[in-house]
């Protein structure tokens, strides 16, 4: 388990246990002391929404018991839980696990995940279970695989959960923000349309998948950063919080996800930063891996507070 979510890895002929970017964050927050603290508990759960995201069918090792076939494993291009969640956002925030069982447990490319989408539609449409709902209760052929997914999708109840007396999961409200920004950061600023969300990415080696793919560290924006407009006087100010900013000549820089897409260039923005001045933004820029990158000059005085 601790594998597949790209936390630790075992490499090939070693009895090394090496700890990846991603499951040193895990670590660190939950050895903090204050797990249950409202922001520490936010950010772990964006750190486990984080590698459950990026966690691939088409890894180098661990893939699960009973073992795919190699030639699954190999032509499977999408990660499935980053996958599973975009097609519950676009079926209204909500899956039926006959619909799971029926159609998305055996999507395994990027060009099959919209026709499943509609086939679940169509379905709906006509009040037809795609699966016989006993196969997935106590006793039946799928309550183990039931059991696995159910619980691996809701991220343990904190991203999903499953209303008492129902087979239905839906994203809870206070984590649909979270969910929607793991899965719109690999998009950029809307570039490669929303298959890029859950799209297997390449490796070359256990390291590299371990160290770059699955186990790369989370952005510490994705838990920390927001953004917000307000009307001060007739004038839309965005207030940028949570992000580090970094000073490069008459620059300040921050770095941020494709919530700051929306930006326009020119705008007034607040940073508490540089206190009592307004900054505009004068550069907006992606970087290789899907970051957005502002580049802020200082503007005019301001003695207001937010």
């Amino acid at each position: 388990m601790l594998e597949e979510m790209g936390l630790l890895y075992v490499p090939r002929n070693s009895n090394r246990v090496i700890v990846t970017p991603v499951g040193k964050q895990l670590y660190d927050l939950l050895s903090a002391g204050t797990p249950d603290d409202a922001l520490t508990k936010k950010r772990i759960n964006a750190v486990i929404a984080w590698a459950l995201s990026n966690s691939q069918l088409n890894r180098p090792q661990s893939r699960g018991t009973p073992s795919p076939a190699t030639g699954q494993w190999e032509s499977c291009d999408i990660r499935p839980y980053a996958a599973g969640w975009q097609a519950i956002l676009e079926l209204d925030g909500w899956l039926r696990l006959d619909e799971f069982f029926g159609v998305l447990w055996f999507t395994h490319t990027v060009e099959d995940v919209g026709p499943a989408i509609e086939a679940i539609r169509e379905a709906r449409a006509i009040g037809k279970d795609l699966i016989d709902p006993k196969r997935f209760a106590r006793d039946g052929d799928l309550m183990n695989p039931r059991i696995y997914w159910a619980s691996h999708l809701s991220s343990g109840g904190t991203i999903l959960r499953i209303p008492e007396g129902t087979d239905r999961l839906e994203v809870r409200d206070e984590s649909r923000e979270l969910l929607e920004t793991v899965l719109r950061f690999a998009g950029g600023c809307g570039i490669g349309g929303s298959e890029t969300s859950f799209r297997a990415r390449s490796y070359k080696s256990v390291e590299e998948y371990f160290e770059s793919v699955a186990g790369r560290a989370c952005p510490e924006f994705l838990f920390s950063g927001s953004m917000r407009v307000e009307n001060v006087g007739h004038e839309p100010i965005t207030i940028l919080e949570g992000y580090k900013t970094e000073l490069s000549g008459d620059d300040i820089i921050l770095h941020g996800g494709p919530e700051l897409c929306s930006i326009a260039l020119n705008a007034p923005c607040y940073h508490k930063s540089v206190p009592g001045r307004l900054l505009r933004l004068a550069v907006k820029e992606e970087s290789p891996d899907y970051q957005v990158i502002l580049k802020l000059r200082r503007a005019r005085v301001f003695r207001g507070t937010f």
